[in-house]
């Protein structure tokens, strides 16, 4: 009897860590398997550089600002 209480428990405990494991593994594979995932970063990569460049630009234009007045 305790055996078997105690199998049923282990079987309880473990079950939502196996549920757990295939929704990782189905999150996984449908980012990898569409190639969405690197579509993601690539977009999220452009859209950075695209924010560091103009405030790099706009640096540059206020710093040109700042020395005019100076003048």
């Amino acid at each position: 009897m305790k055996q078997i209480a105690l199998f049923i428990l282990m079987i309880v405990l473990a079950s939502p860590l196996a549920a757990q494991q295939s929704v990782d593994d189905k999150l996984y594979e449908a980012l990898h398997g569409h190639a969405s995932f690197h579509a993601v970063f690539a977009v999220l990569f452009i859209i950075l550089c695209g924010i560091l460049f103009y405030l790099f630009r706009l640096d540059r234009k206020v710093s040109r600002l700042e020395k005019d007045l100076k003048k």
